[in-house]
């Protein structure tokens, strides 16, 4: 198994031949993939894929691309073929690797409106908008919003959010 920063920002891609069904013989069913951000034991590694199909008998190239991680983070792969049986192969070496570099910004929120909650007696502010067309889509690659407020018109401390708000909200 190895791995390379893949061909856009928090991707990474995975290489690997492929296994066969009993040793050097046949074909396996499916690979499952997992990873981590420290060396980890296959048990205690986050899924990606649980199922993803075998293209080719043994020693066919086989490759994976993962998204949606964060590119200054460093990254640990490891892989483990099954058969139609459902019986375990030897889990892979562990492939280290950084995702590429997200050089892009997300497009921003549209519609941003803010107005005092209703029935409240002036206690809280209420904040929409439509959010970036990256969220969930586009490049998928919206990992959140941070909301500055002050008192002063253009002056914001930027290193202290006010509030930070999940992708998808």
């Amino acid at each position: 198994l190895k791995c390379y920063p893949g061909s856009y920002g928090g991707s990474v891609s995975l290489s690997f031949s492929a296994t066969g069904d009993d040793g050097d013989i046949g074909r396996a069913s499916h690979y499952a993939i997992r990873y981590a951000t420290f060396p980890f034991t296959w048990s205690d590694g986050t899924i990606w894929k649980s199922s993803k199909p075998v293209n080719g008998a043994y020693g066919f190239p086989e490759s994976e691309n993962v998204n949606g991680l964060f590119s200054t983070v460093t990254y640990y792969f490891r892989i483990r073929a099954y058969d139609i049986a459902l019986n375990e192969g030897a889990v892979s070496n562990e492939a280290i690797c950084q995702p590429a570099i997200d050089t892009i910004p997300p497009s921003g929120i549209t519609s941003f409106s803010v107005f005092d909650t209703p029935g409240d007696k002036g206690g809280r502010l209420t904040l929409t908008w439509i959010p970036s067309s990256d969220d969930g889509q586009g490049a998928g690659d919206v990992y959140g919003y941070k909301i500055y407020r002050s008192t002063r018109s253009g002056v914001y401390n930027y290193s202290a959010p006010y509030s930070i708000v999940s992708k998808g909200s």
